[in-house]
């Protein structure tokens, strides 16, 4: 008897652990044109996860706000491929456990997250000085 074809879960593209804001890049995440939820003060901790396919954030987002009602949402984005969310709280355990639940719930670990190139910055820098004419 077969039971179909096995969808798989969304793909986790970021997962990005952030202690301590400092207050600019908090300042900075804070804007109307990013936060759309509670803006984050200086000195809080947050969560940053972009997920793919876009609807899957509302998962995501579920996930972290029924198991830990104490993290904030603040960056919420929903696009076609990629959706970003970002949650945080004065307690840097109450971070760490929402973005679990998030993991669990999406059967997925922190590793899981997508890897860049490490040669890419070094090969820029050597297209870029093959470019530019000896002085």
């Amino acid at each position: 008897m077969s039971t179909g074809p096995l969808v798989a879960g969304p793909e986790l593209r970021v997962y990005l652990l952030v202690e301590e804001l400092q207050q600019q890049f908090a300042a900075y995440m804070s804007t109307p044109t990013r936060a759309r939820g509670y803006p984050p003060y200086g000195g809080q901790h947050s969560l940053i996860i972009e997920v793919a396919p876009g609807l899957a954030i509302e998962r995501v987002i579920d996930l972290a706000l029924k198991s830990v009602p104490e993290v904030e949402p603040g960056i919420l984005f929903v696009e076609r491929q990629f959706g970003v969310l970002e949650v945080h709280a004065s307690d840097i355990e109450l971070v760490k456990r929402a973005g679990q639940a998030i993991l669990d719930g999406i059967n997925a670990s922190a590793a899981d997250q997508l890897r860049v190139p490490t040669s890419a910055p070094s090969q820029l820098l050597a297209r870029s000085q093959a470019r530019v004419p000896p002085q």
